[in-house]
């Protein structure tokens, strides 16, 4: 699966910068001087198409951001992006991505470990992201938990992920017909999950997202409140969101 997901990417690029830009701009707000470090926590990293989306945002925040001296610029933050991907074969395209985005090779640390049981101590990280993974994880709320469970309070989590149609419609019936080909055919991704209601049980509470208003007009994309849980939406099965820790209780 190192390539074959251009045209997905390209698709959903928009909602993702939209969404980057919401999760990591209070980051860079909270910090007062480029000595300050925020950490942030990306599971299931693959190949690394999210890596743009960190160097776009976080450089033109440390040119944009306003300082005490009109005539001083405003440095880029300082952060660490720590992939965790237990497929080593995915090591050498994730590590290609992050120098093609202007990561320099300290500011990202891979670890190949279980999303499920990470070797991280508590509250370790400032943020975290989840993108396409829960729905393909034999236990989606144990890897929840664990992300919960190494998140700062406060801390936000970007999910983007496959979802069962909550409506029973022809769109539903088409997912439960295709999932057991899909999971055969992309490593074990659900297309029936429900991952709202897994996120809501989790200790997690939803964050609303600030899109911009040319996304609205983008075909597919919308914003659905399911649940109490305000999320967007692209197009068929696919939906994301911000959601902020709420309680240090997990398990």
């Amino acid at each position: 699966m190192a390539h074959g997901m251009e045209e997905y990417e390209a698709a959903i690029a928009p909602l993702k910068q939209a969404m980057f830009k919401q999760l990591l701009t209070p980051l860079v707000a909270n910090t007062s001087t480029a000595a300050d470090l925020f950490n942030i926590l990306e599971v299931g990293l693959g190949t690394g198409p999210n890596l743009p989306f960190y160097t776009q945002i976080l450089q033109d925040s440390g040119t944009s951001g306003s300082t005490t001296s009109p005539d001083v610029q405003r440095r880029p933050p300082s952060y660490v992006i720590t992939g965790v991907e237990p497929n080593l074969a995915m090591w050498e395209y994730a590590q290609a991505a992050a120098q093609q985005a202007g990561l320099k090779q300290q500011q990202l640390q891979l670890v190949a470990a279980d999303v499920q049981s990470m070797p991280f101590e508590e509250s370790m990280f400032d943020a975290a992201v989840v993108t396409l993974v829960l729905c393909s994880l034999p236990n989606p709320k144990a890897a929840l938990s664990e992300v919960l469970r190494v998140l700062k309070p406060g801390g936000q989590v970007l999910l983007i992920e496959h979802v069962i149609d909550p409506q029973l419609s022809w769109r539903q019936v088409q997912q439960r017909l295709l999932n057991p080909l899909q999971m055969l055919l992309a490593d074990n991704c659900h297309l029936t999950r429900d991952t709202a209601a897994a996120v809501q049980s989790s200790g997690l509470e939803a964050y609303p997202l600030q899109l911009p208003a040319v996304l609205n007009g983008l075909q597919g994309l919308q914003l659905v409140a399911e649940a109490g849980v305000e999320v967007g939406s692209y197009g068929t099965g696919m939906s994301g969101g911000l959601w902020r820790l709420r309680s240090r209780v997990w398990g």
